[in-house]
């Protein structure tokens, strides 16, 4: 039987923020995925833009170019202690602008597991520019149009694949025509309350 590692995370601090640490199984799995794309891992430059206490960046191979960036000033420095290049940064309020260097922005991969939560009403002008309040759909949204990485590698609710409400970010975004491998893992193995499909998804962003 496989085991699932659950990070500590409060319930209050979850419903806060929307975040909810990815258990070691399916950051391992999402890495083998990644790597049947990208069997030369090690030319590209990873980064999660909300990497909690590192999980994703831990799965990924030794040796890979990998940077991470989180709300928690706790978390940054959680992963500085494991050796991981982590900076704090809201990344749906702070300019991203010069997150990297072009030159690494050139070879750039996502590696991401961001927030499931609904945003109040207009707290942010991303709300307003992309006329949604999913904080999902908001960081796949900056990601795709402004980081513009070579693939956007991500977990979000199925939801945004399948439900009405997200048309039109599927309309604006071509998710669905432009993700190459996908598996679902089950709510429960998050230790998350609720019976629902968890998606993680590699999005061909030069499709």
């Amino acid at each position: 039987m496989l085991a699932v590692v659950f990070m500590n995370l409060s319930k209050q601090r979850q419903k806060d923020t929307g975040a909810f640490y990815t258990p070691k199984i399916w950051a391992d799995l999402a890495v083998k995925y990644i790597l049947e794309v990208c069997p030369n891992i090690e030319e590209f430059v990873f980064l999660d833009v909300c990497c909690g206490e590192g999980a994703l960046l831990e799965a990924l191979p030794k040796g890979v170019e990998k940077y991470g960036t989180t709300l928690e000033w706790e978390d940054v420095e959680i992963c500085r202690n494991k050796g991981f290049q982590v900076w704090q940064l809201d990344f749906l309020k702070d300019d991203i602008s010069d997150i990297l260097p072009p030159s690494k922005m050139e070879r750039l991969i996502i590696f991401t597991n961001p927030p499931y939560v609904k945003l109040p009403t207009k707290s942010n002008n991303f709300q307003l520019k992309y006329k949604n309040n999913d904080a999902t759909a908001l960081f796949y949204y900056r990601i795709l149009n402004e980081l513009k990485p070579i693939l956007l590698c991500g977990f979000n609710k199925l939801d945004l694949y399948q439900a009405s409400t997200h048309q039109r970010f599927r309309n604006e975004t071509k998710i669905r025509e432009k993700t190459i491998r996908q598996f679902l893992s089950p709510s429960k193995s998050w230790n998350l309350t609720g019976d629902f499909p968890i998606s993680f998804n590699i999005i061909s962003v030069l499709f």
